[in-house]
């Protein structure tokens, strides 16, 4: 008998602290009827088009509000605040960084029903204006929006905890979306709404544009893998094959929830496997360009990683993975392997100098003309190479000191902040604005 009275009061309170996030009638102008229904309006659009709304009665500042609501950094940017000032009888909206629309005239809209005690009307205008300025919905959160209610909360948070590893690792975006139907949303199909939806919101590293979207559409029962552009479509048969062998059998088998979360892990063990950096737009000529002069490097080009490069990178990421287990060793690991081997590497350093001294003095050897030859030899043989690949070394240092600082750093998408969610295994505060093109993805149903 007091466990249905039980899990009822939790459900209650519940649903009291979700409404009291989302309507704050601090000055009590708010009849509770219309309190509650504002509440149900305002979690239908957070849950369908991803805004969090907040709707306030104070004498506050705009301003002040803003700044003391907290719904986390990511959300704040996709955020609207309402404030109603029942003492002058002024409405204000405040819209976050990433939401477009008319302040000033929501505000007077908005004002005129709250001074005729519409709050509800008022509020559902507001929502009809920001779906008609935004015709895409705003991610829910950066690695996991969920339109259509699928994903209970323990597969949720193992893909955000696994995305936010990938992130943390690799700084490399990945997001899953999943959608009701397409209606709602386009008029279109998948591949033209996932392409505008991965543009707009920009997943992915500009500088290689190497992020990706998992998007699935219940109703129509459709699958979009979309790449970034700086794949191309050298892993379109790859993606393909996840879709068609990982997610399909289990969405025919209506076990959405493992299809989507083997979907995502299949993609992110496809990205560790094939990394890209960028490239420059041209190849630097000294006797055109001039000593030292710049190379220039293009957003949009990236190339994939492949042998030495492939294997440091890989190197990295399992260094990373023996950090991340629990009591892991990290680099302590390899010092019984790595002082006997830098012990060797100085010896030898100290042999080849000692015997490049000896014959720049002219020691024991052949007769002077025929050492000078062999010498000559030697130098060309050595050095020169090593002189002529010194700037893709110095670029590859670079590109693995990135790797590992973004690793160890608490790097974000948006790197001048931090998240304010501890518990996640992700520190991304926003998309960093990468693309996709077209030809870059696969599609499938079931």
């Amino acid at each position: 008998m007091m466990k249905p009275f039980s899990s009822a009061l939790t459900l209650f309170l519940l649903t009291a602290m979700v409404q009291a996030q989302q309507v704050q009638d601090q000055r009590q102008a708010i009849g509770s009827g219309q309190e509650s229904q504002i509440a149900a309006v305002l979690r239908q659009h957070a849950s369908t088009w991803g805004h969090s709304v907040q709707l306030v009665t104070s004498e506050k500042s705009a301003v002040q509000l803003w700044n003391q609501w907290n719904p986390g950094k990511f959300k704040k940017q996709y955020a609207v605040l309402v404030n109603y000032n029942p003492v002058l009888k002024k409405a204000h909206v405040t819209l976050g960084s990433k939401v477009k629309g008319d302040v000033a005239g929501w505000s007077g809209q908005i004002t005129r029903s709250f001074q005729g005690q519409q709050f509800v009307q008022g509020m559902q205008t507001l929502l009809k204006n920001l779906k008609a300025s935004n015709a895409l919905p705003a991610p829910q959160e950066n690695h996991v929006s969920d339109y259509a209610g699928r994903l209970d909360a323990q597969t949720r948070k193992n893909l955000t905890n696994q995305l936010g590893s990938l992130e943390k690792q690799l700084n490399l975006e990945g997001t899953v979306v999943v959608l009701p139907a397409l209606k709602p949303y386009t008029p279109g199909n998948i591949e033209a709404f996932a392409l505008n939806l991965f543009n707009a919101w920009g997943v992915g590293n500009p500088q290689k544009n190497d992020g990706f979207m998992l998007l699935v559409s219940m109703q129509d029962r459709k699958i979009r893998i979309q790449m970034g552009k700086g794949y191309g479509s050298a892993l379109n048969a790859q993606t393909s094959k996840i879709i068609q062998t990982t997610l399909v059998p289990a969405f025919k088998a209506e076990r959405y929830q493992s299809g989507i979360e083997q979907g995502t892990l299949a993609l992110i063990g496809l990205v560790k496997q094939h990394p890209i950096r960028p490239v420059s737009t041209q190849t630097q000529n000294p006797a055109s360009q001039g000593q030292g002069a710049p190379v220039q490097q293009s957003p949009g080009n990236s190339e994939i990683l492949s042998g030495w490069d492939l294997f440091l990178f890989k190197f990295q990421i399992f260094m990373d993975n023996l950090q991340d287990r629990p009591g892991g060793v990290g680099w302590m690991f390899l010092i019984p392997i790595l002082l006997p081997l830098i012990f060797v590497i100085f010896a030898a350093i100290v042999v080849t100098a000692a015997i490049r001294s000896t014959l720049r003095r002219g020691g024991p050897g052949p007769t002077p003309g025929r050492r000078n030859s062999g010498f000559r030899h030697s130098h060309h043989h050595h050095d020169h190479p090593h002189s002529g690949h010194h700037n893709d070394d110095d670029a590859q240092r670079a590109f693995m000191a990135g790797a590992a600082a973004s690793t160890l750093s608490s790097s974000s998408w948006d790197s001048g902040s931090s998240s304010s969610d501890s518990s996640s295994s992700s520190s991304s505060d926003s998309f960093s604005g990468g693309s996709s093109d077209s030809s870059s993805g696969s599609s499938g149903d079931w």
